[in-house]
């Protein structure tokens, strides 16, 4: 922006140079000085104006990125919570099968085993009673230990989804943290801008 230069020192009414206190020459210098003196405080005021104007248009792109940051937070946690969500049920669904599918397998090579045992039992059902009831004994301890084992992977799993959902808990409140920090930053910013200009310009 173009401005008219002047000399503050003149404009202030500084000495100068010596002229008499009266007359036409020495109005003239006066209405000259305060002429300058009105330009310099029109552009002034211009300046400040367009001041006003450019941190006000500040304020509203800050409002405008703090409103987007906020918006693209609440898209990004809405969406975190609907992929957890269907990952937990991916792996219920996953779970189920498995343990029907467990099931089933158990079930039929009991169903085999019993059918086996029926058919060896009536053929050898004198000679081999002390071995059935080994066997029976061995078939009571598997069974024990296969429950066991379950009763511990399933104690396991549980273990890790509890892990794996604090970790989820952990990250979102680390999100919400970045966020409040960058919501202080950018207020900081803005307050700190105002305050330069408002000292550079003898505001306050």
């Amino acid at each position: 922006m173009s401005r008219l230069s002047f000399d503050p020192v003149i404009a202030a009414g500084s000495p100068g140079p010596v002229a008499p206190e009266s007359g036409p020459t020495h109005h003239a210098t006066m209405d000259t000085r305060f002429a300058r003196l009105e330009v310099s405080t029109e552009y002034l005021r211009h300046d400040l104006g367009n001041l006003r104007l450019e941190v006000r248009q500040l304020g509203s792109d800050l409002r405008d990125e703090i409103k987007e940051v906020r918006n693209e937070l609440r898209d990004d946690i809405q969406d975190l919570r609907t992929e957890v969500k269907k990952d937990i049920q991916d792996l219920r669904t996953e779970l189920k099968g498995d343990m029907q599918e467990l099931r089933t397998e158990l079930k039929g090579e009991m169903q085999e085993l019993r059918t086996e045992l029926k058919g060896e039992m009536q053929e050898l059902r004198t000679e081999l009673k002390g071995e059935m009831q080994d066997l029976r004994t061995e078939l009571k301890g598997d069974m024990q230990e296969l429950r066991t084992e379950l009763k511990g992977d399933m104690q396991e799993l549980r273990a890790e989804l509890k892990g794996d959902m604090q970790e989820l808990r952990a990250d979102i409140r680390e999100i919400r943290s970045d966020f409040k920090l960058m919501l202080g930053a950018l207020v900081t910013v803005a307050l700190g801008l105002s305050g330069l200009m408002a000292k550079g310009f003898h505001w306050i």
